[in-house]
């Protein structure tokens, strides 16, 4: 995670164009659409909002309530593994 990742006033996740075409087929075809997102062995979720704009792809909003619940640093790093059977946008991350 970089700085503009995980700190206030408005962290964005600015997903890096090498991974946009891997990922593209698991997150929403419309910007302004929520995903969840879960940790494994927590019963919490967070909804952030899935933007795309100017080619880039982006989580916004409670983007920063799963931060700073999960104390996600600056050189963290955050695997999205998408759930299975899910019709939504739903990833499990692993924060390490």
């Amino acid at each position: 995670m970089k700085n503009c990742d995980v700190q206030s006033p408005r962290p964005l996740l600015i997903i890096s164009k090498e991974h946009t075409l891997v990922e593209a087929a698991h997150f929403p075809h419309e910007s302004g659409m929520p995903v969840t997102l879960q940790i494994p062995d927590k019963s919490e979720e967070w909804h952030p909002r899935f933007y795309m704009e100017k080619g880039e792809r982006m989580l916004a909003g409670d983007w920063l309530g799963f931060v700073c619940d999960n104390n996600v640093q600056v050189g963290d790093m955050c695997i999205f593994v998408p759930s299975k059977g899910s019709e939504s946008s739903m990833f499990t991350v692993h924060a390490v």
